[in-house]
């Protein structure tokens, strides 16, 4: 996929239709357009990849020292999901870091691009709630919603828990993990391929390093 201007993401994120489609709801979505937005880089950048005509999307993670290499950390698929591969601090950090770059994505638009790659556990109901009230604010701040349309994208940008044993737990030698018994609803756990090690590296560059709580 050829890289997207961020000029071109900020203003499609500005109508109502980018936001329908992307969360799949195609009789109010956009049918076409694809996209690529790479944040925040000076080292290690994520890198998503949006396909609104054939519905699938895809994050990863690079490094500028080896572009050529590309990890995946989760995707979106109609049919086959395993999306939820980041905490909502980091999602808050790489949206801080977009801001106090001199570049035309928004804090807003950073921010909401990423939301629906964040795991919720069973046990974190109010943060969901919370969460879903910061992201309707921000949908409010881009003036494409009003205030009920706002909290229902919000609803669906950010989903409820997968399995209601999912959860983040931090291992000494991975970091944050997210899972429950039946694993598959996420990449970032010990049943799959997720690149923990670079991973690392990126939340250091993002000022999370080790931390016990974010």
């Amino acid at each position: 996929m050829t890289a997207t201007d961020d000029r071109v993401v900020e203003e499609a994120a500005r109508t109502p239709e980018f936001w329908w489609r992307y969360v799949y709801d195609e009789a109010r979505g956009a049918d076409e357009g694809a996209f690529q937005v790479t944040m925040p880089g000076h080292g290690w950048s994520v890198e998503l990849n949006l396909d609104f005509e054939s519905g699938l999307h895809d994050l990863g993670l690079r490094s500028e020292s080896a572009p050529a290499a590309r990890h995946e950390l989760g995707h979106w698929d109609e049919a086959r999901w395993h999306p939820f591969c980041l905490r909502w601090t980091e999602v808050e950090a790489v949206a801080q870091a977009v801001q106090a770059d001199p570049r035309p994505l928004t804090f807003e638009v950073a921010l909401l691009l990423l939301v629906p790659w964040v795991g919720h556990g069973g046990d974190e109901v109010d943060a969901l709630a919370a969460h879903r009230t910061v992201v309707a604010t921000q949908l409010l701040r881009l003036g494409v919603f009003d205030g009920d349309e706002a909290t229902e994208v919000a609803e669906r940008l950010l989903a409820d828990p997968p399995d209601e044993d999912y959860a983040w737990r931090r291992d000494d030698v991975r970091g944050w993990t997210f899972g429950g018994e039946y694993p598959c609803y996420s990449n970032r756990n010990g049943s799959h391929d997720f690149p923990f090690a670079q991973f690392r590296a990126f939340r250091q560059q993002l000022g999370l390093g080790a931390s016990q709580t974010s």
